[in-house]
C-alpha cells in the first residue's frame, strides 16, 4: 500500500486538491434547522465522485465499479441553511484493490466537517476486489 498521508491537516482547504461545490438546500434541513448529518454523507459523496471528474473512465476499468467500505465523518460545526459549501478531497493511499481519500467540508475558510472513505475497486461479475493494475496505479497516484 501506498500512504500518501504524510499528518496533513484535515481541517485546513490548502490540504485539499479536488473540489465541489454545492449549494444547501431547504429540504437538507432537520427538524433543528441544521443540514442532517445523512446529507452531510451525500455531500462527501459528491465530492468522491468529482475526484475523478471527465477521467472517471479512466480510472474505472470495464466491467469494474467502486464501492465504498468504510466511511467515517467528524462533525464539527452545525451547517444551516442557506448557503453554499465546498467539499474537498484528496487521495491518500493506494492499496491493492483499494484508495483511501480523506475530505473537508467548508464554508469560506470553516471547516464543518471532515471524513475518510476507503474505497475498493470490485469486479462487477464476480462482486470480489479488482487488483489495482500497475498503469491504473500510476494514473491514482497522479490525482
Amino acid at each position: 500500500m501506498q500512504d500518501l498521508d504524510q499528518d496533513l491537516d484535515r481541517k485546513s482547504r490548502d490540504t485539499f486538491r479536488s473540489w465541489a461545490r454545492e449549494r444547501i438546500r431547504q429540504s437538507d434541513t432537520d427538524q433543528q434547522g441544521h443540514v442532517n448529518n445523512s446529507i452531510i454523507a451525500t455531500y462527501f459523496e459528491i465530492g468522491r465522485i468529482d475526484l475523478f471528474g471527465e477521467q472517471r473512465d479512466e480510472v474505472t476499468p470495464p466491467g469494474v465499479s467502486i464501492v465504498v467500505a468504510k466511511s467515517t465523518i467528524e462533525f464539527l460545526k452545525e451547517l444551516r441553511y442557506p448557503g453554499t459549501i465546498e467539499i474537498g478531497t484528496r487521495l491518500v493511499r493506494v492499496g491493492r484493490s483499494s484508495f483511501s481519500v480523506i475530505q473537508g467540508l467548508f464554508q469560506g475558510t470553516t471547516c464543518y466537517a471532515v471524513a475518510e472513505a476507503t474505497c475498493v475497486f470490485i469486479d462487477q461479475a464476480t462482486r470480489r476486489p479488482y487488483a489495482v493494475p500497475d498503469n491504473l496505479r500510476a494514473k491514482l497516484l497522479g490525482l
